[in-house]
């Protein structure tokens, strides 16, 4: 894998999947669009096979940083949404 051209492909759907994640975390999930919401989720699986992707090429720290916070993020904002709905 030729990790430069690898990194320069992906970095798209990672800052898109940042800028969507921001929307989220600003104003709700309600206020995407059926097709965000669904890009998001698209999103969300194309870079968690991206940090195991950087985990086992042994890309740099934060790359591999970087991509955990964005994994992590949609899953403790659902996370948050659910108990708040459940009363917990």
């Amino acid at each position: 894998m030729n990790i430069q051209r690898w990194l320069a492909r992906r970095e798209a759907y990672w800052q898109r999947l940042e800028i969507l994640l921001k929307q989220v975390e600003k104003k709700g999930i309600k206020f995407l669009k059926a097709k965000e919401i669904r890009e998001l989720a698209s999103l969300y699986r194309s870079v968690s096979a991206d940090l195991a992707r950087a985990r086992t090429g042994k890309l740099s720290h934060p790359t591999i940083a970087e991509l955990q916070n964005l994994t992590a993020r949609p899953t403790a904002r659902f996370t948050r949404d659910r108990a708040a709905r459940s009363g917990n």
